[in-house]
């Protein structure tokens, strides 16, 4: 799935401390809006975009510290808060402190299911639909093979390596 969000094929969940826990309809899915990591005396908060987003400037090392921050909220792993939008269109904060997480309706404050237990059994599996590999989207594993790379851009390389050369020997 492209967009921030968990998608799956799950049924019936027993949830602990919940005396019912909504059957997730085939295909399911939960797309995030928002999450907000608390570290001490700052916060970092990152909007997702309904369709799809993109970490642009972003690190490998980041890019997987933020993954397990947000799969943190979702597990109690992180203290932070993450917004979502369930397949019905209504929306619920999951709010993790203390190893705990709790989630609320936004519209009644009502308590709403967590990930874990409804959504998936266990931390692990639920990383599994969370996170995203190039085989998931479609992407290659590996790069392109040389002589694949369009014309123009072959020759703006070779452009590009003539202006280096002829800069370094004049400075």
């Amino acid at each position: 799935m492209p967009r921030g969000g968990l998608q799956g094929d799950a049924g019936a969940a027993d949830h602990p401390g919940t005396a019912s826990v909504p059957t997730l309809p085939p295909r399911s899915s939960l797309r995030f809006e928002e999450f907000v990591l608390r570290v001490p005396d700052d916060e970092f908060r990152i909007r997702f975009h309904e369709r799809l987003t993109v970490l642009a400037g972003v690190g490998p090392a980041e890019r997987k510290a933020l993954l397990g921050s947000i799969l943190g909220a979702l597990t109690g792993g992180s203290d932070g808060t993450l917004t979502c939008v369930d397949w019905t269109g209504r929306r619920f904060e999951l709010e993790a402190f203390g190893g705990r997480v709790r989630g609320r309706y936004a519209d009644d404050g009502s308590s709403a299911p967590v990930p874990i237990g409804w959504f998936a059994p266990d931390a692990a599996t639920l990383r599994e639909l969370v996170v995203l590999d190039a085989d998931d989207i479609g992407l290659p594993l590996a790069s392109p093979r040389a002589g694949s790379d369009p014309p123009e851009l072959t020759e703006a390389r070779a452009s590009l390596a003539t202006v280096t050369a002829e800069l370094a020997t004049a400075s």
